[in-house]
């Protein structure tokens, strides 16, 4: 699985797809973005945007040799997703797709320990402190829940 860095953070760095389809017989450009937001009632939570290039451009994207991330008149409105604790960005190695994958406000300490399964490893020291105190959690929830039934 390759997990895609988390310096795709705004337009500008975004992973771009180059051949994305639009419509039924159109092909265009789209980039996709993980977003931290810094002020509001979600501040410090994470969401995944994503953006696909107008159609004007798609008539005539074979003219581009590479997607024009430094024109944002030639791209439609960014598609936010729902915010959450931690998002992600990864490469599905069966499909090619890019995929996203993640943890909501509150999750569950099940989610908590399969996200940690699947891509502690991946995660940079900045996504890992904030996984961290929910890690800790799960993981004396998991244990306090394992001596009761040893008990019982």
């Amino acid at each position: 699985m390759q997990v895609l860095p988390s310096t795709h953070n705004s337009p500008e760095s975004a992973y771009v797809i180059n051949d994305y389809p639009f419509g039924r017989k159109l092909r265009c450009f789209k980039r996709v973005w993980v977003e931290r937001t810094n002020k509001g009632s979600k501040k410090g939570c994470f969401r995944v945007m994503e953006q696909t290039t107008k159609r004007e451009v798609n008539y005539i994207k074979d003219q581009y040799e590479t997607a024009p991330v430094d024109k944002p008149e030639l791209w439609n409105k960014p598609k936010a997703g729902r915010y959450g604790l931690l998002k992600i960005l990864y490469i599905d190695p069966e499909t090619g797709y890019v995929e996203r994958s993640g943890l909501m406000e509150f999750p569950w300490n099940e989610h908590i320990l399969k996200f940690n399964a699947m891509f502690g490893e991946y995660l940079d020291e900045f996504q890992k402190s904030i996984l961290q105190p929910y890690l800790l959690r799960a993981e004396y929830a998991l244990e306090k829940e394992n001596t009761e039934k040893a008990a019982s």
